[in-house]
């Protein structure tokens, strides 16, 4: 066991963004075997690790200023969001909060003490359908810029920081919703009210169960090894079809593309459609519960009647839960080793509210890995962010599932992209790295010695 958890170390110490990792493993090998033959080698790259990360730091300290490079939310309820800063550099920051008042929305401004903005970001956004109304930027005198976040209203908020990869997160709640589960890093907690965090034990202790369970998947110790990919439309049905972009023939292309990334990176791919051919909507879930997969993934091109509307975005199928089923299930089934595509024939109902939660989590990760790749590739792209809607073609699948709209076809500029292959390309880069970066967030949160036996290899 201290054998796999060094060599696995080894193998994230290789990567540009596995030091974190590396180190954790290192950590449970040192804890757990202290006095086994790999200590004395784990404690030597531990060691080195920490020396990378301290000149890494001192590198930044002296180089650019950090940059906001991409901005995106998830609103997974009416009275809670997300918003995800992401950075290309740790970055000083600091917020204040001020409440709302008649005719003028709560507001959320986010100091940036020395750090750029990109244009993308700078030119800010209105938001419709969610706690966040509108995102606002300026510079500050003092150097560094201001994020100005409206809200409906805001009954408590958190930050934190995180920094590999390098963002800032912003969870907001209003009205009795809760806020989430910190994941690792720097957190600071805030309040629009004086008496907000003095809720009822019983209330309290509700909050804490619905949020863990929530967090379904990592806590029965899932792990993604199989993806179902599903190139929308075909053969029959052309889908839509605008500036000599045809939908079938672009979702086929990066649906072949996003396939062979994944598998060069240990996963196994199922795919609705190699060819041209037309497959029914109840046809591509049923293959999809067949195969077992652990992630359904529908790729599509959006079109409207008004050609200025552009954009990427990932839907999910937002469905009722029931938490207290959910808890049920997660007692009932702590000790499963059974993975995500494989849980369908248990409790329903706790299912149903573990799968909308995790299509949640996967559309955002899809979202921002996505949109951070376009971004890197110089492709000037519009962030839509997640959404809820009612998909048929999710409705079947009994694993978490998405749907993806790569752009929209009737806008000119997004299908002058959209009908290159280099920018098709990009678009399945970002896919994969949002379907890995998931499937890392499942890992990370197991056991050491679940993670390096059932887990596929990590290479990318």
């Amino acid at each position: 066991a201290d054998d796999a958890l060094l060599a696995a170390a080894r193998l994230h110490a290789g990567r540009a963004s596995g030091r974190e990792k590396a180190l954790d493993l290192l950590e449970t090998l040192l804890d757990t075997y202290p006095k086994g033959d790999m200590a004395a080698e784990a404690r030597r790259l531990q060691t080195a690790l920490r020396e990378d990360g301290q000149e890494a730091q001192a590198r930044r300290r002296t180089a650019e200023p950090p940059e906001l490079q991409v901005l995106s939310w998830d609103s997974p309820s009416r009275n809670l969001v997300e918003i995800v800063l992401e950075m290309s550099a740790p970055a000083q920051f600091s917020t204040r909060l001020e409440e709302s008042r008649k005719g003028a929305p709560a507001r959320l401004f986010l100091d940036l003490e020395d750090a750029r903005v990109v244009n993308d970001v700078r030119k800010g956004v209105t938001v419709r359908g969610s706690l966040l109304q509108a995102v606002r930027v300026r510079d500050r005198k003092q150097g560094g810029a201001t994020l100005q976040f409206d809200f409906r209203e805001v009954r408590r908020f958190d930050t934190r920081s995180e920094d590999d990869p390098c963002r800032i997160v912003l969870s907001v709640a209003a009205g009795k919703a809760t806020l989430p589960h910190k994941g690792k890093g720097r957190s600071r907690q805030g309040y629009a009210e004086a008496d907000a965090d003095q809720e009822p034990p019983v209330k309290r202790a509700a909050a804490l169960k619905t949020r863990q369970v929530s967090d379904m998947a990592s806590q029965l110790g899932l792990t993604v090894r199989k993806v179902f990919i599903d190139a929308g439309h075909g053969g029959k049905d052309p889908g839509t079809s605008h500036n000599d972009v045809l939908e079938r023939m672009v979702t086929l292309d990066v649906a072949l593309r996003l396939g062979r990334l994944l598998e060069s990176n240990g996963l196994d791919v199922v795919y609705s459609r190699r060819k041209d051919v037309s497959v029914s909507l109840s046809e591509r879930t049923r293959k999809a519960n067949a195969e077992r997969a652990d992630l359904f993934v529908s790729i599509h091109v959006n079109a409207n009647d008004n050609a200025q509307i552009n954009g990427f975005e990932t839907y999910y199928l937002d469905l009722a839960s029931n938490p207290q089923a959910a808890r049920v299930a997660m007692l009932e089934n702590a000790g499963s080793d059974r993975r995500l595509g494989d849980m369908q024939c248990m409790l329903a109902d706790v299912m149903l509210s573990a799968r909308v939660e995790e299509s949640r989590r996967l559309a955002g990760d899809i979202q921002r890995l996505s949109m951070f790749r376009l971004k890197r590739r110089e492709y000037a792209v519009r962030n839509n962010g997640v959404k809820a809607a009612p998909f048929h073609v999710l409705l079947g699948a009994q694993m978490p599932a998405i749907l993806v709209e790569l752009g929209y076809c009737t806008n000119r500029g997004e299908a002058r992209n959209l009908g290159t292959s280099s920018y098709r390309h990009a678009l399945a880069e970002g896919l994969a790295e949002g379907i890995l970066a998931y499937r890392d967030r499942l890992l990370k949160r197991r056991t050491a010695e679940n993670s390096l036996t059932a887990a596929p290899p990590d290479a990318m």
